[in-house]
């Protein structure tokens, strides 16, 4: 319910994967293929999308569960942008949706 309320209220902005590490957007979509999907030990899904030598990361939180994609799966994924300075990289966190392309 969170994630459809947000969904609609929100103007998402459509950034192809290759401008995510310098796109000043909040609200975004994006997409890619899936090439790893990995359940974290504090319950979250890391959902890496990678085109040539661009990786993202999105991130679906147990606050809005969703499905994961599954590996080899080209989605779109929409949620909030943001560089995880920790781990230097792009990431899609939390994701409000995905969906296959």
């Amino acid at each position: 319910m969170i994630a459809w309320m947000i969904a609609v209220m929100v103007t998402w902005h459509s950034v192809p994967l290759a401008n995510m590490t310098t796109t000043t957007w909040t609200h975004v979509c994006t997409t890619g293929p899936v090439v790893y999907v990995r359940k974290m030990a504090d319950g979250d899904y890391h959902v890496t999308l990678r085109e040539r030598d661009v990786v993202v990361v999105a991130e679906i939180i147990p606050q809005l569960p969703l499905e994961p994609p599954k590996k080899g799966q080209r989605i779109e994924v929409c949620g909030i942008a943001r560089y995880d300075k920790r781990h230097n990289w792009p990431e899609i966190h939390p994701v409000i949706r995905w969906s296959a392309k």
